[in-house]
């Protein structure tokens, strides 16, 4: 069986628990179906709120991730990142890719702010 037919069996069986939605997102990333992954990290999301705030948080990452390659929704991808920072401020990336936001269109203050919030943050373990 596959990868994705298995993880879709996991799904089906157990649509609420957060960890199959995730996998079931990174398996479709992996396929290059950014659509499809960006449903199931949305959902692991909100589902892993209260269980796990890191994997949330990563899913809040890679749900901006997919819609950044798309490059036409500057400003919910903006709201992503501040929403994965209430999520877990103690994290450097999301105020790395804001800083990079504010900078590519000339926010030079906004980008220094950014910048100088997550780099109180670089010295952690990396994401899963």
């Amino acid at each position: 069986m596959s990868n994705l037919q298995t993880h879709l069996h996991n799904y089906i069986n157990e649509p609420l628990n957060p960890h199959f939605n995730a996998e079931l997102g990174e398996t479709y990333e992996q396929l290059g179906q950014g659509a499809a992954a960006l449903s199931y990290f949305l959902r692991a999301a909100e589902l892993l709120i209260n269980v796990d705030i890191e994997l949330s948080y990563n899913c809040l990452l890679k749900t901006w991730k997919q819609v950044n390659t798309i490059g036409r929704r500057k400003q919910w991808e903006k709201a992503q990142l501040e929403l994965a920072i209430t999520h877990l401020s103690t994290r450097p990336e999301a105020y790395y890719f804001l800083s990079k936001y504010y900078s590519e269109i000339s926010e030079h203050r906004e980008a220094y702010l950014y910048a100088s919030l997550g780099l109180k943050y670089i010295n952690l373990s990396p994401l899963k």
